[in-house]
């Protein structure tokens, strides 16, 4: 039997990065993923992974990291994270989601 494809959904604010200030949900993520038999099959979405001065960070190892947009980091509209996310989720086509510590984007999602 194949592995499930888990799909990890950071708050719209939170970067999957070690050095880029990590706070508890960024860290417990990596934590859940670095010990998980599916770590393979386990994406995390978030924001794309980089400073206000464009200097890019490394995420971290676990699991594979995926920007909800690739080319900017969001931060003007929940609504505009929202949809971005049900776009990256409906090409990604995981098994289990699971929303971070955001009760807003769990019920729009």
């Amino acid at each position: 039997m194949q592995n499930p494809h888990i799909v990890y959904v950071l708050p719209w604010g939170a970067r999957y990065s070690p050095t880029h200030r990590p706070g508890a949900i960024e860290l417990s993520v990596e934590g859940f993923i670095a010990s998980s038999r599916y770590e393979s099959s386990t994406t995390v979405l978030g924001n794309k992974i980089s400073d206000d001065s464009g200097n890019e960070h490394k995420p971290y190892r676990a699991g594979n990291f995926v920007p909800v947009k690739a080319d900017e980091r969001v931060r003007d509209s929940r609504h505009r994270w929202c949809a971005l996310v049900i776009e990256r989720l409906a090409e990604l086509k995981p098994d289990v989601a699971i929303i971070q510590q955001t009760p807003l984007t769990n019920a729009q999602v």
